[in-house]
């Protein structure tokens, strides 16, 4: 059943995107327009698809948009297409490999996900074709833009640059997110000039399962050398403003020089910042932004992927109005960057006063150890290294000027262990530490505590609990204090991550 015509609106005024802070989708007549713009609703079933196609027209569907065997929503010749629900290709039709969203000098607003699922049998298709001086943006909160080999489909010609693409969202790709093609005729455009041609790119995140996210086709260019193609293909992930969510303590000073490369883009009212190569980071260490939270809280990164998504350094000096400077450096082309703001209760749990607690980052040294209470021989050399420093062997157990020192400490190296036997070198020696003493617990990677560990605290309540562990580039410090009623650490499933207890007691960062 095809309704694409039904009730198309007419009019007679500029199609604007609509900006990311709004979460519902609307149209409103000029006050001197005497047609009223109307919409269809969910009582118009099996729609599969939407089009405006004449200059000032301008549709607006509430519900779900699913297509079988062509294009779910058009916007062309300056019309434009508002759908407040998902957009998706259907799982059970062959289709015929047309994109599930075409924009050529058009504008489409999308209040949902833009999907073809991963259960398609053309899970190849495009996402989203981009011609011309268009404009999109798919921003409602917790959507997704999947696709296959060709997420968002870029095509560039002489006006494409005055565009722009907004995925406030996480643009998921069997291949590429963004692909580069040059429209047919075009001619000019290479590696010395491909970003004046680029539509502004807005997105948070992007993913690809061979290459940065982002491919162009260079022999559509004229270009049919590779490393040249590879300098196009930079060119245009630095040209990306990837945005950045954020916790809302954390305040960044942008559209200011001096503090760095981020950006408010009114238009989307948005944070965001530029991708800094290695080697742009080598050559200027102050490369990135900065950033501003309350000295009661830590500013610490969310990881989205399997590799580090920034650089967080906290910087030695404070504002005047007391808040502490970090400077914030995204290092990954897959963006997906959120700051989050940790609160700190060192002092609640040291008795230490914060000012005076800092971190250092174990080095290494010769090791007089005691063997590990529970050292089976099939335990590499070196995997368990605990020390008692009151016994003179301290080499696990490194100061950290202002607090209690522990008087016991394990230093696992996690790569190297059994699950049980991780679990049974805490368990034994937590048993083993001196009530009203600290047990420290170090470790080569992030690790979590089980119901066993977790139980082992609670059963020697008076022994404080100090946990090291890298976090990115940083070295992290929490503290579970004495009398901490610890089974509010696990989770659902009977896990505390040692993020989730950074996030609850709170961390302190060495950089």
């Amino acid at each position: 059943m095809k309704m694409q015509r039904k009730t198309i609106a007419r009019l007679v005024s500029t199609v604007v995107a609509i900006p990311l802070a709004i979460t519902t989708l609307s149209t409103t007549a000029l006050a001197d327009d005497p047609t009223q713009v109307t919409s269809w609703t969910p009582a118009d079933e099996n729609v599969d698809s939407v089009g405006a196609t004449a200059p000032g027209e301008i549709v607006t569907y509430t519900g779900d948009v699913t297509t079988s065997d062509e294009t779910a929503v058009t916007a062309s010749n300056g019309g434009g297409v508002n759908v407040i629900g998902n957009v998706s290709e259907s799982v059970s039709s062959m289709g015929n490999g047309a994109p599930i969203i075409s924009v050529d000098n058009g504008s489409v607003n999308i209040a949902g996900s833009v999907l073809i699922p991963e259960s398609s049998p053309i899970r190849n298709a495009t996402a989203v074709e981009f011609r011309g001086n268009s404009s999109v943006n798919i921003s409602y909160p917790d959507s997704v833009i999947q696709g296959g080999t060709e997420v968002v489909a870029i095509y560039l010609d002489s006006d494409t640059h005055n565009g722009s693409f907004t995925a406030n969202s996480s643009i998921e790709a069997h291949g590429s997110s963004i692909v580069i093609h040059a429209a047919n005729g075009v001619s000019g455009i290479d590696e010395t000039n491909i970003e004046d041609y680029l539509p502004q790119i807005n997105v948070y995140k992007i993913s690809g399962d061979a290459n940065p996210g982002v491919y162009v086709y260079g022999d559509e260019f004229g270009v049919t050398d590779y490393d040249t193609e590879l300098v196009m293909q930079d060119k245009v992930l630095h040209s990306i403003n990837y945005i950045v969510h954020q916790d809302p303590l954390i305040v960044v000073d942008a559209n200011n020089p001096s503090t760095g490369n981020a950006t408010i883009i009114d238009s989307i009212r948005s944070l965001t910042t530029k991708y800094v190569s290695p080697s742009e980071l080598a050559s200027n260490p102050n490369a990135g932004f900065l950033a501003f939270l309350n000295s009661d809280y830590d500013l610490q990164v969310e990881n989205n992927t399997n590799n580090a998504i920034a650089l967080v350094t906290p910087l030695d000096t404070v504002r005047s109005d007391g808040s502490k400077v970090y400077r914030v450096v995204l290092t990954s082309t897959y963006g997906g960057l959120t700051l989050k703001a940790i609160r700190k209760q060192i002092a609640e749990a040291t008795g230490v006063s914060e000012s005076q607690v800092s971190l250092v980052v174990e080095t290494p040294s010769s090791q007089n150890s005691d063997p590990a209470p529970s050292a089976p021989s099939e335990i590499p050399s070196g995997a368990v290294v605990v020390s008692t420093p009151a016994a003179g062997t301290p080499a696990a157990a490194p100061a950290v000027s202002g607090a209690e020192a522990p008087s016991r400490a394990v230093s696992l190296n996690i790569t190297k262990l059994t699950p049980v036997q991780y679990q049974n070198a805490i368990v034994e020696n937590v048993a083993s530490t001196p009530a009203g003493t600290t047990f420290r617990v170090t470790t080569d990677r992030i690790a979590c505590f089980d119901r066993k560990i977790i139980s082992a605290f609670q059963a020697n309540p008076n022994v404080s609990v100090e946990v090291l562990f890298p976090f990115g580039n940083q070295m992290l410090r929490v503290v579970i204090p004495r009398g901490y009623d610890v089974t509010k650490l696990l989770d659902e499933k009977g896990y505390c991550g040692f993020l989730r207890l950074a996030s609850i007691l709170g961390a302190e960062a060495v950089r």
